[in-house]
């Protein structure tokens, strides 16, 4: 039990920071860049307000997810953004995080299968965010392909992946069959929340 609730504190912690952290970076430059026939926007941050000046998270937001607008795509983006940091006086190694919507992504599918399966999705209808089933998603996210792409890019500038995980997710019921979501009873559960991706140093 107690070890319960120390499991209990360190996660209320963890979503302390990262609520402290998102609320207090500030906008170094924003891109609206083609992909297609859709447009990406591209916005560099830094934790300036956090005290943290030269730390930066990179947030990749899609007009919409079509399919020549996928998650690996919008990845190659990311070699803008770092070839102009130095300009704009900011240092790549320091990029701390990444992030993007779940929703219309090529994870939404796998994520609301997870979900779906696990069972839990009951308590969440009707919430704001529902955090109980973000360690389902974590999971998925952290043992699936997709990030190959993202690899290489940070790989190239002597940064790899960490941990990834899904933060303010939210579920509904949709009319069964309806697209990414997986079939529950009569209708259908569909999930969404932004993915984030931790990035660190690469040991070479």
């Amino acid at each position: 039990m107690r070890l319960r609730g120390v499991l209990v504190v360190m996660l209320s912690i963890s979503v302390v920071q990262l609520t402290f952290a998102q609320k207090f970076i500030d906008e170094i430059k924003t891109w609206h860049l083609p992909v297609g026939m859709n447009e990406v926007e591209v916005r560099l941050s830094s934790y300036g307000h956090a005290g943290q000046p030269q730390n930066t998270v990179v947030s990749l937001r899609p007009e919409q997810w079509m399919p020549i607008t996928t998650v690996a795509t919008t990845f190659e983006l990311l070699e803008l953004v770092f070839s102009e940091m130095p300009a704009l006086g900011y240092d790549p190694a320091k990029l701390l995080l990444i992030s993007f919507p779940s929703e219309g992504s090529e994870f939404e599918s796998g994520a609301n299968l997870v979900v779906a399966g696990s069972g839990e999705w009951k308590h969440c209808i009707g919430l704001k965010y529902c955090h109980s089933i973000e360690r389902f998603i974590n999971e998925y996210l952290n043992t699936s392909g997709g990030f190959e792409k993202l690899d290489l890019v940070l790989k190239a500038h002597h940064l790899a992946r960490g941990r990834v995980f899904i933060d303010d997710v939210t579920c509904a019921l949709r009319p069964k069959n309806a697209a990414r979501a997986a079939d529950v009873g009569d209708g259908a559960l569909s999930c969404a929340g932004i993915i984030f991706v931790n990035v660190q140093k690469r040991v070479e």
